[in-house]
């Protein structure tokens, strides 16, 4: 599940992954068990392989004081939101994160 999870999620034109059922306990064909959980609801291997992969490794997320105003980090692409407080000043920004070359996103706290 991890490798297969690995492919699809580094191929540029994956979109998405759908699952039908999430427990064994309401899967749509009798007697297939292919679910993230058992029928009591209990986490199968998979589910747990799945909340690593997007709940540990393939998450963006810090909170942190950058030394001398810059700060960087290596993210996935997509939007993402920037909150700066310097001075009993805040600002939030969005910026967005494609698959070109990383560009500096500078924020101005006046």
């Amino acid at each position: 599940m991890r490798n297969l999870y690995r492919v699809w999620f580094s191929h540029k034109a994956m979109e998405a992954i759908v699952y039908w059922d999430l427990s064994d306990a309401y899967t749509w064909q009798p007697k297939l068990y292919g679910s993230f959980l058992r029928r009591d609801m209990s986490p199968k291997p998979s589910y747990n392989v799945i909340c690593d992969l997007f709940g540990r490794e393939w998450r963006t997320n810090f909170d942190r004081d950058a030394p001398g105003g810059r700060l960087s980090f290596r993210g996935f692409c997509g939007t993402y939101e920037v909150e700066a407080t310097s001075n009993g000043r805040t600002v939030k920004r969005r910026f967005h994160v494609g698959n070109a070359a990383s560009v500096p996103v500078k924020i101005a706290i006046a």
